[in-house]
């Protein structure tokens, strides 16, 4: 977390990832908006994942209609990036592996 709120480094997807496993979703938030404008297009199921984890987590946003949004978003974003890989199972399969497990 301090990492990626350093001037040095300032990397709002670490942020993210940090954020939601401290449970502050202040931060998730903040850091949510900036990886929305700037997210590259094989990342966009983990900003669904993570609007998925504050809307559980968060207790403002506690809808389960959203939340199950979110998850068939993230599965079918997970689903097109899969399509895109290789036929051929290999390393570069295993990232979009454990993602689909989180999703899980």
């Amino acid at each position: 977390m301090e990492y990626g709120t350093s001037k040095a480094g300032l990397n709002p997807f670490g942020v993210l990832e940090a954020s939601w496993r401290q449970a502050n979703w202040p931060a998730v938030k903040d850091a949510l908006s900036q990886v929305e404008v700037n997210c590259p297009r094989d990342q966009a199921w983990r900003v669904n994942l993570h609007r998925g984890y504050l809307a559980i987590c968060s207790s403002e946003d506690q809808n389960l209609g959203v939340v199950e949004r979110y998850v068939e978003t993230c599965q079918n974003l997970c689903i097109r990036e899969w399509k895109r890989l290789p036929h051929l199972v290999s390393s570069v399969h295993i990232p979009l592996l454990q993602a689909a497990q989180q999703v899980i």
